[in-house]
């Protein structure tokens, strides 16, 4: 998704654990549901996660205590907590609300210059990894 040339927004409903977690940390912003619930569940399993979340997910919400955290014990955090933690941008009360959002962004978006989106959308993702 990183490589992806047009912003990509995730719509969370529910648990996101495991792949899904792996997922939605690539997508420039993500939307959730006030009954979402996350977690790095690798642990549990008794794996290291090897696609990319704890790289990601500390970046995302720069708190490297927290994201150590929640890597070490696989502990669930809700909606509230994701939006704190900046880990989502938007909290919404039904799935329904959480697509509509997700499209009226989307389209906020799309009435932008497309060169300027995508050139914008390429520099926030290369600054993550390097210095100015």
């Amino acid at each position: 998704m990183e490589k992806v040339r047009v912003p990509v927004i995730a719509a969370i409903n529910g648990l996101c654990l495991g792949a899904g977690n792996d997922f939605v940390t690539t997508c420039d912003v993500r939307i959730c549901t006030t009954g979402s619930r996350f977690s790095i569940k690798e642990v549990d399993l008794g794996l290291a996660s090897d696609i990319g979340v704890h790289q990601r997910f500390q970046k995302i919400v720069a708190n490297g205590s927290i994201a150590r955290e929640l890597a070490f014990t696989g502990r669930e955090f809700g909606a509230a907590d994701a939006l704190k933690l900046g880990y989502v941008s938007q909290v919404t009360n039904s799935n329904e609300e959480c697509v509509a959002a997700a499209l009226k962004l989307a389209a906020i978006i799309a009435s932008k210059s497309p060169v300027a989106v995508s050139a914008s959308k390429m520099s926030i993702v290369h600054s993550r990894d390097h210095t100015v």
